[in-house]
């Protein structure tokens, strides 16, 4: 029987039929076309500046190609840690069944947040514009990517709890060895770029705006989305710092307990003029031993990762900067 799968899952990142995600991105976007045209503004649609109602087409579409790669990331992170997990077949199946997959009742009402946001935040509501049907569309494609947005959030954090209780689990952890907790960083990375670039998507739309950028709104926006990428980061590799912590730090004490011993077995020997045999040698290897324990990393990314994501949050700042030179500049 195949295991249980989130309503995410099984409804944007691998729907049973491949076309579903293609299909919704084609409607998303032709939307507000359709609508212009019913409307009898379709001339107008891009002259006007009407093409940002795109905006919401284009954050959707975002996360229905971003989602399928995520979950290929979660299945490898699971797959690196089943090596050096100490749990027989059934009892990690049993363990994914109860933990790995949200409750589709909070998934609903994570979605459920998302969307009555965007309509409390919404201008003019009921719509009563003379173009009604590009009215309603905007008001419709809105809340529904505010839903969306809220539910890879939920979805995160939850990814977030099962990588906590994973290594919980019993684990034979190498210090020196951090290859099996690796994916976790690479997951952690992928998924920070993920939602950085959708603001910085949200921001390409509002900074073709004039004054767009000003908006005090679009900023708050921008830095929840920001804060929420950083702590996302960190949270998944928060726990995993925390195992190979201890286990440094127990493998650490148990060198330094073997030096200890050594060293005394060596003084012994000196001092009543014994020959020292390999003492010497095996007092240089864990010395060696102990300053590589020392130097051995906790955290399960590395110096490229740390340079990308912090490239990847400045990324945002483009669309401003582009916006100012050609208000300020080029005019």
């Amino acid at each position: 029987m195949d295991p249980p799968t989130s309503l995410f899952e099984r409804w944007i990142a691998r729907p049973r039929t491949p076309w579903l995600r293609v299909g919704i991105g084609l409607a998303v976007v032709a939307a507000p076309l359709i609508a212009a045209a019913l409307d009898g503004v379709l001339a107008d649609f891009f002259t006007q500046g009407r093409w940002r109602m795109w905006l919401s087409a284009a954050v959707i579409v975002y996360i229905l190609a971003a989602a399928g790669p995520l979950s290929a990331m979660e299945s490898r992170v699971i797959s690196a840690l089943r090596p050096v997990m100490m749990l027989t077949d059934e009892e990690l199946d049993r363990l994914m069944r109860r933990v790995a997959v949200p409750k589709p009742a909070y998934e609903a009402l994570a979605f459920g947040a998302g969307a009555a946001l965007a309509l409390l935040g919404a201008e003019g509501w009921p719509p009563g514009d003379p173009s009604p049907w590009l009215t309603w569309t905007n008001q419709i494609s809105a809340p529904l990517m505010f839903g969306m947005l809220a539910w890879v959030i939920y979805g995160s954090f939850a990814d977030a709890r099962l990588m906590s209780v994973l290594l919980r689990q019993p684990l034979r952890v190498d210090p020196l060895d951090t290859t099996p907790f690796e994916p976790i960083g690479r997951r952690s990375l992928l998924l920070a770029l993920v939602f950085v670039g959708g603001s910085t998507l949200s921001l390409v739309f509002i900074g073709s705006q004039p004054g767009g950028l000003r908006d005090p709104g679009s900023w708050a926006v921008y830095g929840i989305l920001a804060l929420v990428t950083v702590a996302i980061f960190f949270l998944n590799m928060r726990p995993t710092h925390g195992l190979l912590a201890a286990a440094r730090k127990a493998e650490l004490r148990a060198v330094r307990a073997q030096i200890a011993a050594e060293c005394r077995a060596l003084s012994r020997s000196l001092e009543e003029k014994q020959p020292t045999g390999t003492l010497p040698a095996d007092l240089n290897a864990l010395v060696i031993y102990e300053g590589r324990l020392k130097e051995s990393r906790t955290w399960p990314y590395n110096t490229a990762m740390i340079r990308t994501l912090v490239l990847s949050v400045l990324a945002p700042l483009a669309p401003v900067v582009a916006r100012f030179v050609v208000d300020n500049v080029l005019r």
